[in-house]
């Protein structure tokens, strides 16, 4: 069957003319195979069907992109129940991540609704989850809406700084990956052939997705042949107008993307994500976008994400808007209990098991630092008097935030700090009795007393907090750089009994009359292989790894709770012991860190106290900043597929980069947890972590 289906899509690709000789025709016929199978799937017998049933039921956590790919193919579809149900649910969710609010918005400028929340997720979102929350505010930008803290050529740099050296782009690391590589493509296309940069950028990009390609047609993401990745090339190359079916830098041997599309098809119209695998949602999610997406090309309808716009609803930008979320008036950063755990939604984007560091984006600068804190003096000031600057990626947005009605907008991610506050008026009230100018000079005299002698209070107690957190970094420094007298006693005992292993070996060889020098070099030049192993290894008594080190005072503190959990694995707890059977190795705990402590020191001080082990594959000894964890609580990378390994997100978003490099903050959600297919899970939405 997948042969047929592959030769019938060839022939109809190839054929020079006839009635079925176009592109969009092999297009169509792929797009209706795959909506055949979810129509029967669902006993129903066409589009609108499965928008108002299953597809709809699903709104804002997992039919996104079929709905997105099943309007541009069927302009006609009503959406008004699935954009209902989205409503309900991101009045009733809270979405942490970043690029999920993108989706959904987009789904709301797809569906024709005015909701507040298109205008209040471009103000928040962008930048905030790395390389996938740029692409998918750019596509809201490029759909003629606006945001307050960027535009769409200031997204595009942003994108083009994420380009890596090789041409393309990855969640994290320097290696880029197809997936991410096609899907800021994707993104970019609108500025194709207008922008020089982008031009160039793109063009290295097709070149390098083209290079990537293998022999037998199919693209690989980390290893593994998928057809998501295949998809995702194809959704590409539609937006940048070129024929996916014909271009020749992406024909292997007479073999076509939508040849090798369809080798992954099964009989009953779904899409395996491993060749001779079982059916997949996302793989057939992305096949029929991939298929539509081409459709759209050849029929010269726009970009999978182009809306036109008479069916965008109208969208206004306020000037100004308080800096917290609505009903809310402190940050939830302050606060030093976890928020607690959501109900798991899923939506649609990305990430390898190097945690998020190597994902998702395995991951770019957003989340792992905190603005500047500004008081509403500051803001409402840079406000009236300064447009709104783009963020750098590692960078939040300001605070000036759109209004919209409670009732209508899901609470949102936490605010950052110092950005709470307000300033007090200064202008007396309406109808205020006004002070006399006598008044007015000894209040004058007050205030410079009072701001004298607080000046000085201040500046004791910044002078007292100053030699503190001195003496505090030095102690911790102490702490890091002085190894302990046992470590040096047990590596002085392995390196002298090295040596006199060495010596004695010599000396048997002498008495056995084996007196070549080959042979004694041999023996020396092991003797030295194994001191030099020996002092470059960090080695630790089980008593001392499992120790926990000193901490500092509670002032000096901050708690950042960590859970570890491996949910995806637990049908295979009766054969692992390693697996719990509720997932959960690590109930949600509050671990006290010393202040600028990163996601990596976090997990070592969990370890220690609760007697787990793990792996950190990447970092040389002492030097964690690139660490990568490759096995925790018994639980290793390809345990359970090629995509298999760990992840780590922080309130809710997979961090953008390593552990090491991840600093934490007072009040941060840390969760770790198993996958067993990385490329599924960079579109999940981590919100319920």
């Amino acid at each position: 069957m997948k042969k047929a289906f592959s030769l019938i899509l060839c022939a109809l690709l190839l054929l020079p003319g006839g009635l079925l000789c176009r592109a969009a025709d092999a297009a169509q016929a792929g797009a209706d195979d795959v909506l055949r199978f979810y129509q029967q799937s669902a006993d129903v017998t066409n589009t609108q069907a499965l928008i108002d049933g299953v597809w709809g039921d699903s709104a804002g956590h997992g039919s996104e992109s079929l709905v997105l790919a099943a309007k541009q193919y069927q302009p006609e579809l009503d959406l008004t129940r699935y954009a209902a149900n989205l409503k309900q649910y991101v009045a009733a969710n809270t979405v942490d991540s970043a690029t999920t609010r993108e989706m959904i918005a987009l789904m709301f400028v797809l569906s024709g609704v005015a909701d507040p929340y298109i205008t209040q997720t471009l103000n928040e979102a962008p930048g905030k989850l790395g390389v996938m929350s740029w692409v998918y505010a750019l596509h809201l930008l490029n759909n003629g809406y606006t945001s307050t803290v960027t535009t769409q050529k200031k997204a595009q740099k942003q994108l083009l700084d994420l380009q890596l050296s090789d041409g393309g782009w990855a969640v994290s690391g320097s290696v880029s990956d197809v997936d991410v590589t096609a899907m800021v493509l994707s993104a970019l296309a609108p500025a194709y052939q207008q922008d020089g940069a982008v031009t160039a950028a793109v063009d290295g990009a097709v070149r390098l997705l083209s290079e990537r390609q293998n022999a037998d047609g199919t693209l690989s993401s980390y290893g593994v042949k998928n057809p998501e990745s295949i998809s995702q090339t194809i959704i590409a190359l539609s937006a940048l107008g070129i024929d996916a079916a014909r271009d020749g830098r992406f024909v292997k041997n007479g073999v076509t993307l939508f040849d090798a599309l369809g080798a992954f098809r099964l009989a009953d119209g779904s899409y395996c994500h491993e060749l001779n695998g079982a059916g997949n949602r996302i793989a057939t999610a992305q096949a029929f976008s991939a298929y539509v997406a081409a459709y759209r090309q050849a029929h010269s309808l726009g970009s999978l994400y182009y809306v036109p716009p008479a069916q965008r609803p109208t969208m206004t930008q306020p000037t100004a808007a308080p800096a917290t979320q609505p009903g809310s008036s402190t940050s939830a950063r302050q606060s030093t209990k976890p928020a607690a755990a959501e109900p798991e939604s899923k939506t649609s984007t990305t990430a390898p098991p190097k945690e998020a560091s190597t994902t998702a984006a395995s991951s770019s600068a957003a989340a792992t630092t905190q603005p500047t804190a500004q008081s509403a003096t500051q803001s409402a000031t840079q406000s009236a008097t300064q447009p709104p600057q783009a963020p750098s990626p590692a960078a939040a947005p300001p605070a000036a935030q759109p209004a919209a009605p409670a009732q209508a907008l899901p609470q949102q991610a936490p605010v950052q700090a110092g950005t709470t506050g307000f300033a007090r008026s200064a202008f007396p009230a309406s109808g205020a009795e006004q002070p006399s100018e006598m008044s007015l000079v000894s209040a004058e005299v007050s205030e410079e007393e009072s701001a004298e002698e607080s000046t000085e209070e201040n500046a004791e107690e910044a002078q007292a907090n100053e030699n503190a957190s001195t003496a505090a970094a030095e102690a911790a420094a102490a702490r890091q750089t002085q190894p302990s007298a046992k470590k040096k006693n047990i590596k002085w005992i392995l390196l002298i009994a090295v040596w006199v292993l060495a010596a004695a070996l010599c000396t048997a060889l002498y008495l056995f009359g084996k007196r070549n020098k080959s042979w004694f070099i041999a023996v020396l030049l092991a003797a030295v292989l194994l001191t030099a192993g020996t002092l470059a290894t960090s080695i630790q008594r089980k008593e001392e790894f499992f120790s926990v080190p000193e901490t500092a005072s509670n002032a000096e503190t901050m708690t950042v709770s960590l859970a570890i959990r491996c949910d995806s694995v637990v049908p295979y707890a009766a054969e692992n012991p390693a697996i719990p059977a509720d997932g959960v190795i690590l109930e949600t705990s509050e671990i006290a860190l010393a202040p600028g402590s990163t996601a990596y020191d976090q997990l070592l001080l969990a370890a220690r106290q609760n007697g787990f082990t793990f792996i950190n594959k990447a970092a040389a000894d002492n030097d964690y900043k690139d660490a990568y964890i490759s096995t925790l609580a018994g639980l290793s990378e390809f345990d359970y597929g090629d995509n298999s390994g760990w992840l780590f997100t922080v309130n809710g978003q997979l961090a953008p980069v390593g552990c090491g490099a991840c600093q934490l903050h007072n009040g941060d959600r840390v969760v770790w947890y198993y996958t067993c297919n990385y490329v599924e899970d960079m579109t999940k939405d981590f919100s319920a972590f």
